[in-house]
Order: C-alpha cells, then structure tokens, then sequence
C-alpha cells in the first residue's frame, strides 16, 4: 500500500518538474527566435547559452517525463 501511494507521488514529481522544464526551454527557445536580450545583475547573458539551456532542458524534458510513465 505504501509503495503505490509513494510511486504515484513519484510520477507526480517528475510530471510537475518536466512541465517546469518544458515552459523554461520554451521561453529560452523564443527569446532566441525573437532576439530578445536577457540581463541579470548588470551581465547580459549570451544567446548561445540558450542554446545549451535549450538543449539541456530538452533532454531533462524528455528524461523525466519517460520515468514519469513507468
């Protein structure tokens, strides 16, 4: 009984973090597509560190939500 209650919580968890992942690579993806510029604390942050953070976030998407179905 606690195993079920404890897996169903499990994929609970990895379903909320992909979704959070998900919505972050996409803001990443437009501000590429759009050009906008992204400033935090005086430093302007490259465009191809969205890139990285496209491809990461991508990756950790796909990852999570597959563990999340099992």
């Amino acid at each position: 009984m606690f195993w079920k209650s404890n897996q169903k919580n499990t994929q609970r968890y990895y379903g909320v973090v992909s979704t959070i992942f998900l919505l972050v690579a996409i803001l990443h993806f437009l501000r590429i597509v759009n050009g906008w510029t992204l400033e935090l604390g005086g430093y302007m942050i490259p465009m191809w560190m969205s890139w990285i953070v496209v491809i990461l976030l991508g990756y950790l998407t796909v990852r999570g939500f597959s563990y999340g179905s099992k």
